[in-house]
């Protein structure tokens, strides 16, 4: 099975979500989208199936967060916060629903650590299992583990503080 070009529609918003999950900006999450959709448009390997498909391009998604996040220009730039919160058609949230605690949610995750944003994303909006997204991450299973749970407790606290009862 080969990639074709609407292998990009589908899996645009899935790259768009775990890179602003990631980064917590539109315009880092855009370029991270840039990058993958390169991949996955000169891609030449062949897939088993529609999931083979959808773990790669998990994969390349997180791994151009990991290559974005270690360059020495993001070291150096000092990180501010433009807090996006569009929407008219500037989708920050592509497919997102949009009712109060799904905001509430959403701001509370972009909030967390990028290690706890990013599997509590693929665990809870992508529906991965924790053993999934350790061979996703490249990582261990019980880390991925320990990371949920303390990512559970943090959106926990945020969302306490926001007004929503978990």
């Amino acid at each position: 099975m080969k990639i074709q070009e609407e292998t990009v529609h589908t899996y645009a918003p899935v790259i768009y979500k775990i890179a602003y999950n990631y980064f917590g900006n539109k315009e880092d999450a855009e370029d991270i989208m840039q990058e993958v959709i390169i991949k996955i448009l000169t891609c030449k390997r062949e897939f088993d199936s529609e999931e083979h498909i959808k773990n790669w391009v998990v994969r390349c998604s997180v791994n151009e967060c990991h290559s974005l996040f270690r360059t020495a220009f993001r070291r150096k730039r000092a990180a501010f916060d433009d807090n996006n919160k569009e929407n008219e058609d500037g989708d920050v949230y592509i497919g997102w629903e949009e009712d109060d605690d799904a905001q509430l949610v959403r701001e509370a995750l972009i909030k967390l650590p990028a290690k706890y944003r990013i599997v509590i994303y693929l665990y809870y909006y992508e529906e991965y299992k924790a053993k999934e997204i350790a061979q996703l991450l490249g990582r261990r299973e019980s880390t991925v583990q320990t990371w949920l749970a303390r990512g559970r407790k943090q959106m926990e606290a945020v969302l306490r503080e926001g007004g929503i009862n978990g």
